[in-house]
């Protein structure tokens, strides 16, 4: 995981008598200044010289930067700090002034923009690694500002972890590895963490997560995640992320070209665990339970079957339809897993489940399938101000009757087929939450792109969420 230093200090021309700094000037100033060919717009960036210093000018635009314009000026942030990378600097100072809401969105951002994954490149053009350190000036001593930068470079560092788990080889990243991870925390203050691991999974009725898994010399897991941070408080917050470590489509083989990125087919349980990273660093007041069904969805002799009858934790029989519908499967188990132990205030699951959800929504938002709107709505307004932004679906009886079985309980796959794919999925998933207030997160047009490889996506979402 790439290490970001960060530093902030109060304004001093000292600063300026050598290096590289990033200001954020709005329209007005830059007529009045006269900057050749920066006109200050927002999200605008340019570079320019004066004497040793470089500057790297970031448009503020004529009006105030707020919730409803930030992504653009975001864009500026990103592009001035690519610019500095471009240049091949080490240090790289941005001046926010006494803003505290610029500090904020600015110091995040900034380090977000700095992630690489590079660690199969054996050849470089030079020795640079680029920009190893940020310095935010501000105008006055302040212990908050402080504050500030300090818990953005711990939600940067729990987001650079999830990235990494995406985009690592999936011969790698296996479910023992996810495992291995968790146990880490173990030796946090306030966790406890336990694993079940393959035949003890057979053996406890987790059906559906063993019947994915069995067929790999890499053998399934149920990962629970414990933080106790309010032992006073009776409410606790459950976060389930699917942790399909490399998807293969089992017998329902996926065609070559859709296996490509399947080794992110984990990036909900990525996203859990940065999350649970960011939990054990900053330790906050509340009570939290993760849970992480990880197997690898192989294909061989020892496969499950297309037809097969599964039996679930709680009881519930399962007509697999499909082995490509996997990811549901072990939710399902772990979901029902949690309920039964745990009887959770609150229930989360990330997912990147369905192709559908790619169709509805694109890249830029996740779907949501939920039993209550009060968490709806606590996600949607996280969402719109980390900039992880959802959208809920409609579920409605259409879509719960399309996933019963003729010859079981339910079937992994709807009598409508792919048609409203992501609430269908939703649909299935509700059997085994209870009465629990809960939301299903269809992550899989957010957690990835072509760019940048995994996004981390979630890790910010549940912070703002639930902290």
């Amino acid at each position: 995981m790439r290490k970001i230093n960060v530093e902030v200090v109060v304004d001093n021309p000292t600063y300026f008598e050598t290096g590289t700094l990033i200001t954020f000037i709005d329209t007005k100033t830059a007529t009045t200044q006269g900057i050749i060919d920066f006109k200050g717009d927002l999200g605008e960036s340019c570079v320019r010289y004066y004497s040793n210093n470089t500057f790297i000018n970031v448009g503020l635009g004529d009006t105030t930067i707020d919730m409803t314009n930030e992504v653009k000026f975001l864009k500026g942030v990103k592009s001035a700090i690519k610019s500095a990378e471009e240049l091949e600097r080490d240090e790289v100072y941005i001046f926010c002034g006494n803003d505290s809401y610029l500090l904020d969105i600015v110091s995040l951002n900034a380090q977000l923009a700095l992630y690489k994954w590079d660690k199969y490149k054996t050849k470089k053009d030079d020795d640079y690694i680029g920009v190893t350190k940020l310095i935010f000036i501000i105008k006055s001593e302040s212990e908050f500002a402080k504050s500030i930068v300090e818990r953005n470079q711990i939600v940067a560092e729990s987001v650079f972890f999830a990235r990494d788990l995406q985009n690592d080889n999936a011969s790698v990243v296996t479910p023992y590895y996810l495992a291995r991870e968790s146990m880490e925390l173990e030796f946090r203050p306030k966790f406890r963490t336990q694993t079940i691991h393959n035949g003890a999974i057979k053996e406890g009725g987790l059906g559906l997560l063993y019947a994915v898994g069995q067929d790999s010399v890499n053998k399934p897991y149920l990962i629970i995640m414990e933080y106790n941070g309010a032992p006073e408080d009776p409410k606790i917050s459950a976060i389930v992320g699917k942790g399909i470590t490399y998807d293969s489509g089992g017998l329902s083989l996926k065609p070559s070209d859709s296996m490509l990125d399947m080794r992110m087919d984990m990036s909900g349980a990525s996203a859990v665990l940065g999350f649970m990273k960011y939990v054990a660093e900053t330790q906050p007041k509340k009570n939290f339970i993760a849970v992480i069904p990880a197997a690898h969805n192989s294909i061989g002799s020892n496969s499950y079957m297309v037809g097969d009858v599964l039996t679930a934790y709680d009881g519930t029989t399962v007509e697999v339809r499909n082995t490509d519908a996997e990811g549901r499967l072990v939710l399902a188990d772990a979901l029902a897993y949690l309920v039964k132990n745990y009887q959770p205030t609150e229930i989360i699951d990330l997912a990147t489940l369905t192709g559908a959800v790619v169709s509805a929504l694109g890249d830029t938002m996740s779907a949501l399938v939920s039993n209550s709107p009060k968490l709806v709505k606590k996600i949607y307004e996280a969402g719109e101000v980390c900039h992880e932004r959802v959208w809920e679906l409609p579920l409605r009886d259409e879509h719960r009757d399309a996933m019963k079985s003729d010859i079981a309980d339910l079937r992994n796959m709807s009598k409508i087929g792919r048609n409203a794919g992501s609430i269908t999925a939703g649909a299935f998933l509700e059997n085994f939450v209870d009465d629990i207030p809960w939301c299903h997160i269809d992550i899989a047009g957010t957690a990835m792109n072509d760019k940048d490889g995994g996004t981390g996506y979630g890790v910010q979402l549940l912070i703002e969420t639930l902290l």
